[in-house]
């Protein structure tokens, strides 16, 4: 038997000898110990950094869709064209995966790495919004590569792709396939994302209950808690969607027994708020409200919290509360979407339920003037609208 030194020296040799006269060594000695030195050299050189940049970028995009949807303002600029907005890091960092990729694909053609180059090629296009680019990588796979077994996830990549496009009814037809062919593999992580992205296609159609169907087979083959508990959320928004309130409750009080992450506590909270308004147990609702306001884990949402209890003081008719909640709201988180919006509903109230145009007048114009959200161009409207009506109201005056 070989000792351990004498192995190590003899590997030390054998890459010496492999440096100095490249794969052609080994074509006497047979093709598999060529490949294997192609293959080598394409996964360090490129494949690996590849990879790695990909993983890489992948997480990065993810904390800043999860930033986004805490209410968090992104530091990423928004790209221009149809891409979606993700960190300039990221996008930097898939457009290297391109080009490392493209190289294994120009000048290490005949390794096994090719296949896997073109996955990654496609799904780097997919997040950076490229979908036409996307399509056209997935298809290459799937026509030159039929062996591979990438073959079954890159055929659900490219239902997502031609979903982003707008062809419905291709998109239906591949990830219909997509998903039959993970099923059969028992490929549960593809059959999962087969699952959402019909679940996301039938909801676009208009078709909540197919979307529902399909959301509601994600939670026993997600692939971690994380994909679990999104799965229980989609499924409880699509239930509220159809009004069955009272089955939206179940998934969101299992949230809790799937994981402690207080983004989706959050969610699922907001939810279960929706629920019960629903149900018309609006007491019920203020109860949770009250509840998370007074959660250390929610403070950075505590805006949204104290907004959504101000609305459900109005609908139960109390409004000195609501109007002390949608000023607390409104002063506390001053020139965010949370306060543009607390002053424009306060400005609503008091036009609809109290028939005062000249405070309405004034949270309109406050609203407007705190920020460039969306909110902010209703309440410019409005507030012109107001100006106009007192103006109108001035000159009549004038000629009486």
């Amino acid at each position: 038997m070989f000792s351990i030194s004498f192995r190590t020296a003899l590997f030390a040799a054998l890459v010496s000898l492999i440096s100095l006269s490249g794969c052609a060594v080994f074509e006497p000695v047979g093709g598999f110990f060529a490949q294997g030195y192609r293959n080598t050299v394409t996964y360090f050189n490129a494949y690996y950094n590849a990879q790695r940049l990909f993983r890489s970028a992948e997480e990065e995009i993810r904390a800043a869709d999860r930033q986004r949807l805490r209410g968090v303002p992104s530091s990423a600029p928004a790209p221009q064209g149809p891409a979606r907005t993700i960190p300039a890091p990221a996008r930097q960092k898939l457009t290297a995966v391109i080009d490392k990729c493209s190289n294994i694909l120009a000048f290490h053609g005949s390794s096994d790495y090719v296949d896997d180059a073109l996955y990654l090629v496609a799904r780097s296009y997919f997040l950076l919004g490229e979908y036409v680019k996307s399509e056209r990588k997935c298809a290459e796979l799937l026509a030159q590569y039929p062996a591979s077994e990438l073959t079954v996830p890159a055929r659900v990549w490219l239902g997502r792709a031609l979903l982003e496009q707008s062809r419905v009814k291709e998109s239906e037809e591949v990830l219909m396939e997509g998903l039959a062919i993970a099923s059969v593999r028992e490929d549960e992580e593809t059959q999962a994302m087969a699952l959402e992205s019909l679940s996301a296609l039938h909801r676009k159609k208009g078709d909540v209950g197919s979307a529902l169907r399909y959301a509601s087979q994600l939670r026993s083959l997600a692939p971690d808690n994380e994909s679990v508990a999104a799965a229980m959320l989609e499924e409880a928004r699509l239930l509220l969607e159809e009004e069955r309130a009272e089955q939206a409750l179940e998934p969101l009080s299992s949230v809790a027994q799937v994981t402690d992450d207080p983004f989706v506590q959050f969610e699922a909270g907001m939810l279960k708020v929706d629920a019960l308004r629903q149900l018309d147990r609006l007491e019920d609702a203020l109860g949770s409200l009250q509840a998370m306001e007074q959660d250390f884990r929610f403070r950075d949402r505590l805006g949204e919290v104290q907004l959504e209890r101000a609305r459900l003081l109005e609908e139960t008719g109390r409004l000195e509360e609501a109007i002390a909640a949608y000023t607390t709201a409104d002063t506390s988180f001053v020139r965010t979407p949370t306060g543009a919006s607390a002053a424009f509903e306060l400005g609503s109230l008091y036009e609809a339920r109290r028939g005062d145009y000249a405070l309405a007048l004034k949270q309109y114009e406050r609203s407007a003037a705190l920020g460039t959200f969306p909110i902010t161009i209703q309440a410019r409207r409005r507030a012109s609208l107001f100006s106009r009506y007192f103006q109108l109201q001035s000159r009549l005056l004038l000629a009486d």
